[in-house]
């Protein structure tokens, strides 16, 4: 921290690169729960030789833009005074994280977080949270769709996940991405949009596409991405990226749906299709129940033996009556019932409580055959015909 300001009046590059490595070595000591010392871990930044696993893409612009969003750090909290520093200096601390990653030639980040489990709002890093794989959008642009997709579906992945639009706990370990993402890629590649834009605007459709799934979006933030983006909906309905209809129950902005062109199939967790496989071994169970149920004959009696056919054993079917009725049930009182009530307050001394004559008809209908009701049905019976 004392040498850093040294560091001001020099080159961006080497300022960058000096803001960088001492964000990571804040970050080493915040997580320092394996061998090693911070040479090595920068050198496993660099080759990619760590142990652990990749869970998101970012690029340099959207990691500084991250990194200057979050207002504290947790201890040794080095990273929140230099950035009070380099603004107190009137520098550009995107730039020089940005600047700072390519002199380094980082190709993994720690996956920081802002929030832990007790609400407390800073940034750390475990090394269970893993990294994050540091790519260049711009060197990418000329690769074939395919590619930028999947680049581009991972770096919206976190733009969700910073911005706090919806939970994506549910999104992490999706068996395929986006299938929207390419398709609006087609659409918007003549416009030259920049990697802060591109991201942004994919981000606006993923919303929209989640909103039609049923998905949870929070509104607030979504009209605030709104006003963040370079251009406003007209033009995406002019790209045939959004269609011609309003989304349903919103009432915080004018959204429209997307384009009947582009798919809108919500990509699954392996646990959901688990689910879904589960839910149709289920739904097989219960068809071969009731193909059963249906071959067996209808009996009136409780018990009954079933006449077998010659060379098969006989079988008995076993059929219940219902015991008790719904409390929520609000039907007239049979005759049996009222006689059954009548004989019991005839019957009944000071001492019996309104419990034990409630056992009492249970157990009358039980021996006549007919399903009893709730203890305060009972009750207000008794008190009406008192």
């Amino acid at each position: 921290m004392f040498g850093f300001s040294d560091y001001l009046k020099g080159s961006s590059l080497v300022l960058g690169r000096k803001l960088v490595e001492t964000i990571l070595e804040d970050i080493y000591d915040i997580g320092n729960h394996f061998g090693g010392g911070f040479g090595q871990f920068l050198a496993s930044m660099k080759d990619g030789d760590h142990g652990f696993r990749v869970v998101s893409v970012t690029s340099g612009k959207t990691l500084g833009k991250f990194l200057t969003s979050i207002k504290k750090f947790k201890y040794p909290m080095v990273t929140s005074s230099l950035f009070a520093l380099l603004r107190k200096n009137q520098k550009d601390i995107e730039d020089l994280i940005m600047k700072g990653v390519e002199e380094l030639s980082l190709c993994h980040f720690p996956a920081l977080r802002t929030q832990d489990q007790h609400d407390h709002k800073f940034g750390y890093w475990h090394p269970t949270f893993g990294v994050w794989a540091v790519t260049n959008l711009s060197e990418s642009l000329g690769a074939t769709i395919e590619q930028r997709s999947s680049l581009i579906c991972a770096m919206v992945l976190n733009e969700l996940e910073r911005r706090k639009l919806c939970f994506t706990r549910s999104l992490n370990g999706t068996n395929s991405g986006f299938p929207w993402i390419r398709a609006c890629l087609r659409k918007v590649d003549e416009l030259n949009l920049s990697e802060d834009n591109l991201v942004t605007v994919m981000t606006f459709v993923t919303c929209v596409a989640f909103l039609e799934s049923g998905r949870f979006v929070d509104y607030n933030k979504l009209r605030k991405l709104e006003e963040e983006m370079p251009f406003r909906q007209r033009r995406l309905r002019e790209l045939e990226i959004q269609g011609k209809f309003l989304v349903n129950n919103m009432n915080k902005m004018m959204l429209w749906r997307l384009h009947p062109s582009i798919p809108r199939q919500s990509p699954r967790k392996e646990s959901d299709n688990l689910w879904s496989n589960k839910q149709e071994s289920s739904k097989e169970k219960g068809k071969r129940i009731e193909e059963a149920e249906e071959q067996l004959p209808v009996i009136d009696e409780n018990v009954q033996e079933v006449t077998a056919a010659q060379g098969e054993t006989p079988r008995i079917v076993y059929t219940s009556v219902p015991r008790h009725m719904p409390h929520t049930l609000t039907g007239y009182w049979t005759s049996e019932e009222l006689a059954i009530i009548e004989d019991l307050r005839n019957k009944r001394t000071p001492n019996v409580t309104v419990m034990s004559l409630y056992k009492k008809y249970q157990e009358q209908c039980r021996s006549l055959g007919i399903p009893d009701r709730s203890f305060h049905s009972f009750r207000f019976k008794c008190k009406r015909l008192c």
